[in-house]
């Protein structure tokens, strides 16, 4: 199991430990059934925690968590302070303090790595099966603490807990995403793609991939000024995104050049998804200069190392995107990854 994610099953599991031992405690009174739900929660997200340590490796992780090494040392410390807390739950305590410590220990777990391995998992969690809805996990125990006698000298801990989630969430997600289109940046195009391959290949599937590219780009920027440029830019982001499955992944890898992975996909499946998008864009109307985009597509069968088969998907289909250009451009053309 990946090093980040044994620690996370770590500390979710002393979490758990520690709301168990506070239902024991006298103290707790009526309180006991809260907190045994939240050390069920706390339960299932280290399960959640230990199934996503299946499908994942470093390199997906550095892909997701900036500074890996850094987040790993913070998540170390979380881990020797909820270890503290869990011994401290052993000990006469008293209620006020099982709500502090809880506050201390819930804003802790929304370390920015956390964070983005949330995405990470509902990413590979198929239907939901297992549970990380943190969201609703803080506004669980913060309303409780809230409707207690103690709420209102913990209320404001729990609104920097709110404020630290609403915060974080949205780092996170914006370090994910290019600022123009909407589309994932480079970054986030391979920390999505990455586990997607890397579970494809438990199964030996099969997916494809569009590498895409306006043609004549400087020749717009050129006539009608970057403004214009950015809208078509923009504008070919929502188009690439109407045509999108859930499953399919789309970014801006830099300029005018884009990308789009569709899992479960063979070579069929990929050229016409190419062939579509490439239409689309030439009669679209809403583009506010007329454009074609070239093409190049790519498949492969999964079955060994992710990252080098996101390597080997990404290299073909540059390749076929220039052969289209050298073919005449607003074409696409396409071959197995080798």
């Amino acid at each position: 199991m990946e090093k980040v994610l044994e620690i996370c099953a770590r500390i979710d599991g002393m979490a758990e430990a520690v709301y168990a031992a506070y239902a024991r405690k006298p103290e707790s009174g009526d309180l006991a059934d809260f907190w045994l739900q939240l050390a069920e929660e706390e339960r299932e997200h280290a399960a959640a925690w230990r199934w996503l340590g299946r499908f994942v490796d470093r390199a997906t992780m550095e892909s997701y968590i900036d500074d890996y090494d850094e987040a790993l040392a913070r998540l170390e410390e979380l881990s020797s302070q909820a270890k503290a807390l869990l011994a401290r739950s052993r000990e006469g305590i008293s209620l006020s303090a099982m709500f502090a410590d809880t506050c201390t220990l819930e804003l802790g777990m929304l370390d920015t790595a956390l964070i983005h391995l949330f995405s990470l998992f509902d990413l590979l969690n198929p239907a939901d099966a297992r549970k990380i809805d943190y969201e609703a996990h803080i506004r669980h125990f913060s309303q409780r603490i809230r409707e207690s006698d103690l709420g209102s000298g913990l209320a404001p801990m729990i609104d920097r807990i709110f404020r630290f989630w609403k915060q974080n969430s949205l780092l996170a997600e914006q370090a994910q995403r290019d600022y123009l289109t909407g589309l994932l940046n480079r970054r986030g195009f391979i920390g999505r793609t990455m586990p997607l391959a890397a579970l494809l290949g438990r199964s030996g599937g099969v997916s494809g991939l569009l590498m895409i590219d306006i043609d004549r780009f400087k020749a717009v920027n050129d006539t009608h000024g970057h403004v214009t440029g950015d809208t078509v830019l923009s504008r070919l982001g929502a188009t690439i995104s109407g045509h999108l499955r859930i499953s399919d992944a789309a970014g801006r890898f830099g300029g005018e050049e884009f990308t789009v992975f569709l899992p479960e996909t063979g070579p069929e499946g990929a050229r016409d998804a190419a062939e579509k998008l490439r239409k689309a864009v030439e009669s679209d109307g809403e583009m506010p200069v007329p454009i074609t985009v070239s093409v190049g597509f790519a498949w492969i069968t999964h079955g060994g190392n992710a990252a080098e088969e996101m390597d080997r998907l990404l290299k073909t289909a540059d390749e076929n995107l220039y052969a289209a250009k050298r073919n005449g451009r607003n074409r696409t053309e396409g071959s197995p990854a080798g």
